[in-house]
C-alpha cells in the first residue's frame, strides 16, 4: 500500500516526475484527502506546485460558485469572496496574499503566479463560461497543463470547454440569464449564457484514448492517483471529436435522475422554480406524475456489476403528470407550488 503520510517535498517530487516544468502554466483539479494524510494540509500543496513552477509559472484552481438552482428565473449573484465548491485547495489558494480571482458569475478561477492577471481578465465578459476568452482556453493555447490531484476526469471542467467550442446542443440553457456581480467598486449585471443540468456526461471513459495519444500521462503520490494533461492538445483533440460525434462525451444510454430528483424536490419545497436542458436517450422514457418517476429503455449503473433498465422512484412531493420521450433534449421549467409542474418549453430532437 502506498504512504499514509506525504510532504510538500515528496509531493514536489512527483509532480516533476510526471512532467511538470518550471514555468509552466497548470489548472489543479484536486481531492486533498485522496493523498492520505498531507503534512501541512492545502497549504502544503500549493506550496509543491509553486515550488514545481516557480516565480515564471502559475497556478491556477477552479472555484465554480454554479448550481442547479441557476436559471433566468434565479439568476446567479456573484463576488470574489463568494466560497467556491470545489474543495479545500481552491478555497485556501483564492484567499491567499497575492492570489486573483475571475469575476465570471458561475465558473470564476483563482489564479497565483506571473500570469494570473492576463488569465483572469474579461472572464466576466465571455458569452459561455469556458469558452472563447476563458481562462480556461486562454491556458489550453498558452500552452498550459491540467493536472488532477486524486480525481478522475469527470472534474474536467475544460471538457466543457470543448463543448462550447463545438457547439453541442446539450450543454448550454436555451436563454441568456442576467446575472449580478457585486465588487468592492460596486455592482453591475452581465447577460450570458450559463450550463445547463440535465445531461449526465461520461467524461472519465476518454482516460484511455488521452494516454494511447500521449495527452495525459499518470502517476502516483502517496495514496493519490494523479494525472497530468497536456491542455492545448486535450482541448483540440476533444473539440474535433465532438465535431464528429456530438455525443462523444455523453452517457448515451443513461437520464441524469440526480439532477430530475433534485430540481424537483428544490421547488416542492421551496417553492422554486428551476430549469433543466434534459436528455433522454433514443428508446427510453421517463414519465413524471403524482410522487412516482418511471424510467424505461435505460442504462443505469450503480449496483455494482449489474445494469438497471427501468426503475420507478419515489418523490417527496406530488408532481402533475408528465411524459419525456426518448431521443430528443427537453427544454424544461420545474415550479413550486402545492403541486409541482413539470412544462417542457421547447424540445430538441437528437
Amino acid at each position: 500500500m502506498a504512504r499514509y503520510e506525504v510532504t510538500w517535498r515528496e509531493i514536489a517530487e512527483g509532480l516533476r516526475e510526471l512532467g511538470l516544468e518550471r514555468g509552466s502554466t497548470v489548472l489543479v483539479h484536486s481531492s486533498l484527502s485522496s493523498f492520505g494524510y498531507v503534512v501541512g494540509g492545502a497549504e502544503a500543496v500549493i506550496k509543491a506546485l509553486v515550488e514545481v513552477v516557480g516565480e515564471e509559472g502559475t497556478v491556477v484552481v477552479p472555484t465554480l460558485t454554479g448550481s442547479i438552482r441557476d436559471c433566468p428565473e434565479n439568476p446567479p449573484v456573484f463576488s470574489p469572496d463568494k466560497p467556491c465548491w470545489t474543495g479545500r485547495i481552491p478555497e485556501t489558494l483564492r484567499r491567499m496574499p497575492g492570489a486573483v480571482r475571475s469575476l465570471h458569475p458561475t465558473h470564476s478561477v483563482a489564479a497565483l503566479g506571473a500570469g494570473a492577471e492576463d488569465l483572469v481578465r474579461g472572464h466576466e465578459r465571455c458569452w459561455t463560461p469556458c469558452g472563447e476568452g476563458s481562462p480556461y482556453v486562454k491556458l489550453a493555447r498558452g500552452g498550459g497543463y491540467i493536472l488532477f490531484l486524486g480525481v478522475t476526469l469527470e472534474s474536467n471542467t475544460t471538457f466543457h470547454a470543448a463543448e462550447e467550442l463545438a457547439q453541442v446542443r446539450y450543454h448550454l440553457q436555451l436563454e441568456p440569464v442576467r446575472c449580478r456581480i457585486a465588487t468592492p467598486e460596486g455592482e453591475r449585471t452581465v447577460e450570458c449564457m450559463i450550463h445547463a443540468y440535465g445531461t449526465p456526461r461520461a467524461f472519465a471513459d476518454l482516460e484511455d484514448e488521452l494516454e494511447r495519444e500521449g495527452i495525459l500521462a499518470r502517476g502516483r503520490i502517496g495514496r493519490a492517483t494523479v494525472r497530468l494533461v497536456r491542455a492545448g492538445e486535450m482541448l483540440d483533440y476533444t473539440v474535433k471529436l465532438l465535431r464528429g460525434d456530438e455525443l462523444a462525451l455523453v452517457r448515451r444510454r443513461s437520464v441524469d435522475l440526480w439532477s430530475l430528483t433534485e430540481a424537483i424536490r428544490i421547488a416542492g419545497s421551496e417553492g422554486a422554480t428551476l430549469r433543466l436542458l434534459y436528455y433522454v436517450p433514443e428508446g427510453a422514457r421517463v414519465e413524471v406524475g403524482g410522487n412516482r418517476i418511471r424510467v424505461s429503455g435505460v442504462e443505469l449503473r450503480g449496483l455494482g456489476p449489474y445494469v438497471v433498465e427501468s426503475l420507478t422512484l419515489r418523490l417527496d412531493a406530488s408532481v402533475e403528470p408528465i411524459v419525456l420521450e426518448g431521443g430528443a433534449l427537453h427544454w424544461i421549467r420545474i415550479s413550486g407550488g402545492k403541486r409541482v409542474r413539470v412544462e417542457v418549453l421547447e424540445t430538441v430532437e437528437l
